[in-house]
């Protein structure tokens, strides 16, 4: 058994089953990290928002974000996890 097969065991023990399509994409790919700046994109002179750069974290990321979202207190906890999978520019 992989690594990458150990912590998406742990993953689905605690969170219950993977996407199927995240699941191949993590034990295939791994993750992707296509962030980059352009300040020159005709979009950013014209004040229009930038598209989301391709990213997909990696399973292991998860976990550790995980790990941090359950060692907050209860009243800082007030949101359900939201896995940190591919963030948007507003992260």
């Amino acid at each position: 058994m992989s690594e990458t097969d150990r912590v998406l065991d742990e993953l689905e023990r605690r969170v219950g089953p993977v996407p199927l399509a995240l699941r191949v994409w993590w034990e295939n790919v791994g993750e992707v990290w296509l962030i980059g700046a352009f300040p020159d994109c005709h979009a950013s002179r014209l004040g229009l928002p930038m598209t989301d750069p391709l990213m997909v974290t990696s399973p292991w990321d998860v976990l550790l974000e995980m790990d941090e979202w359950e060692q907050l207190d209860d009243e800082d906890r007030w949101r359900a996890f939201r896995a940190p999978i591919a963030p948007d520019i507003f992260h």
